[in-house]
């Protein structure tokens, strides 16, 4: 695998884990959901940040 390729897939995921996330607390705040949206929510926005700092450090 090329490091493009790497950084791609480091950039999706991050894009994917942020959208989830945010939905997650726009869910609990917009439309009332159970709380316990919070949680995977919270663990989404943590995986979007790991891969965006991912890709600086595993691939260079």
């Amino acid at each position: 695998m090329t490091v493009r390729q790497t950084t791609i897939g480091w950039y999706v995921l991050a894009a994917i884990a942020e959208i989830a996330g945010c939905f997650a607390f726009w869910a609990v705040l917009r439309l009332e959901r159970s709380p316990s949206w919070l949680a995977p929510g919270v663990l989404s926005l943590i995986v979007f940040a790991y891969a965006l700092e991912a890709d600086k450090v595993l691939v260079f």
